[in-house]
């Protein structure tokens, strides 16, 4: 499967505006984009074979408090869950999303997984 073909342009309004989620496999993230500026990040590192760790979500302050969070963390879950990958939510951000919603907790790695 090519990668960019994992996760077609997802859109989502904010304050009546979309913003683009992108998968940006080479530099192992998925990010937000208002038009053409980057407003948000979810990076992630390999933790193993099949194995990602959430490492690091930012949304620029302006934007904060719509939701643009919390879409970034859900399609990284989305492209984990298409590839069998399993996810370590080590970012506070990240953590807080995998406690808030149980179908993330699936994809969780635990050491006897």
């Amino acid at each position: 499967m090519n990668e960019k073909d994992i996760l077609k342009r997802d859109y989502r309004k904010c304050n009546g505006d979309t913003i683009g989620y992108h998968y940006e496999a080479e530099r192992k993230r998925v990010a937000a984009y208002y038009g053409d500026k980057e407003i948000g990040e979810c990076c992630f590192s390999s933790g193993g074979s099949k194995v990602w760790n959430i490492d690091h979500t930012y949304v620029e302050p302006e934007y904060r408090g719509n939701e643009i969070g919390g879409q970034l963390v859900k399609n990284v879950v989305k492209i984990a869950k298409e590839n069998q990958i399993k996810i370590v939510p080590l970012c506070p951000f990240a953590s807080k999303e995998f406690e808030r919603k149980p179908e993330y907790r699936e994809l969780e790695y635990k050491k006897d997984s």
